[in-house]
Parts: C-alpha cells; sequence; structure tokens
C-alpha cells in the first residue's frame, strides 16, 4: 500500500456525513480492501477511472498529511454563483448581511454573485444557500498557490 485517500463530505465538512469514502493507493496491482476504492496510481490517473475528479480535488492524503491538490501546489475551491430571482427588498437585505457574515465566518472569497469556497467549507455554504432557498450553480476550481494568493491580497 502506498497511500490512503478520504474524500467525498467528509473531507467537503458535512456534519454527520452518511459513509466515509476511502481510497486506497497500491504500486503496481491493486490490493483489496473491503469498503475502499482500491487502485494503482497509474488507474488514479486514467481518464476512465470516474471518481478521480473528487479525489483528485477533494481527496486528503493520510501519507502526506494534506489534500492531493496542496501536494501538486493548487488550491482547491468549489466556485458558487447564485441568482436572488424575484426576491423582494427586505429579504434580500438580510440575505446580504447574512452573506458577509458567512463569508468571514468562512472565509470565503466573495466576487459580486460568486463566491470561491475552500473544500472543507463547501457542505456549510450550501446549507446556507439551500436555508435561502437560493438557486445556485457550483463547479470545482483549481488555482495554482501563487495565483490564489495573488487573489487574496
Amino acid at each position: 500500500m502506498v497511500d490512503v485517500i478520504v474524500f467525498g463530505s467528509s473531507v467537503r465538512g458535512k456534519d454527520k456525513p452518511g459513509d466515509l469514502d476511502v481510497c486506497v493507493v497500491w504500486q503496481g496491482k491493486a490490493g483489496r480492501t473491503p469498503g475502499a476504492i482500491d487502485l494503482s496510481y497509474e488507474e488514479l490517473f486514467s481518464p476512465a477511472f470516474l471518481a478521480r475528479e473528487d479525489i483528485l480535488a477533494d481527496g486528503f492524503s493520510l501519507r502526506l498529511g494534506k489534500t492531493l491538490s496542496e501536494a501538486f501546489g493548487y488550491q482547491t475551491f468549489h466556485s458558487f454563483s447564485y441568482s436572488l430571482g424575484k426576491m423582494d427588498y427586505n429579504t434580500r437585505a438580510r440575505f446580504h448581511a447574512a452573506m458577509r457574515k458567512t463569508v468571514n465566518e468562512l472565509g470565503m472569497l466573495k466576487l459580486k454573485a460568486l463566491v470561491l469556497v475552500p473544500v472543507e467549507k463547501v457542505e456549510r455554504f450550501r446549507e446556507f444557500l439551500t436555508y435561502w432557498k437560493i438557486d445556485f450553480r457550483e463547479s470545482r476550481v483549481l488555482f495554482p498557490g501563487q495565483e490564489y494568493k495573488f487573489l487574496v491580497k
């Protein structure tokens, strides 16, 4: 065994995840680990492996003690774009006040109606938008470490 990678909702900060997603990486031929994804590094990086994006973007390596994206020099975020739709003025004002507080608490980067959320805070922010009944779109974003430092200054 070369590494054990934890990924999924537990890494994204879900309070009570229903399961624990684990990938065991082997050198050469994969082993047999009950309840886990078993693969070699070659299989992990193969475009044919459907969970590849989840593991590479959000996966936490127990061997390295950090996310795989960090190990490769990237910062992973989930971007949320949202629309307030036909929200009335008072509700919109309350939402913006709550959003400012949430952005500060979760250490997010907000640009107009786009928010970049660190991986470990994704579930909490998703719950926040759901609570407010906000329509949103979400996708993963990888920033090279230096570009991210430029954005937050």
